[in-house]
């Protein structure tokens, strides 16, 4: 699948979305009922509207990975799933990781990363979002 970024960019992206362990966030916030975990990734799909609570954007970020985890790749450009993981990582990529949530081992890929490359890989996105033939082939 092609996601028109750049392999740094797809890199910058996972390293954010594995940052935060939403397994352990989801058994602490939804405690027996993690199924529950998914209505703030699910709302955010039907109608574009992040969730009131940061921490459960953060969540929802990781469990849309998830899923492509289990397609093996990331969503083709201009596909509903393709803007949902870009407008997840410009809207937190900018937000500390709350600490009791970070992943004990695949927070430190995104720590080490520089502002630089955190605003690079924002910017690659916003400039795909500017062309108007990339908004084109999707509505």
């Amino acid at each position: 699948m092609d996601t028109l970024l750049t392999e740094p960019t797809e890199q910058i992206i996972l390293a954010f979305a594995h940052a935060l362990d939403g397994y352990a966030y989801a058994a602490h916030r939804w405690p027996g009922q993690e199924r529950e975990a998914r209505q703030p990734l699910t709302a955010f799909l039907k109608d574009g509207r992040f969730a009131p609570d940061v921490v459960d954007n953060f969540a929802a970020n990781f469990l849309l990975h998830r899923d492509f985890y289990s397609h093996g790749h990331l969503p083709s450009a201009n596909t509903p799933n393709w803007y949902a993981m870009a407008f997840f990582y410009l809207h937190l990529y900018h937000l500390s990781v709350p600490e009791p949530w970070r992943h004990p081992q695949l927070y430190s890929g995104w720590a080490k990363l520089t502002t630089e490359a955190r605003e690079s890989a924002a910017a690659e996105i916003r400039e795909l979002l500017r062309q108007p033939d990339f908004l084109a082939k999707h509505y």
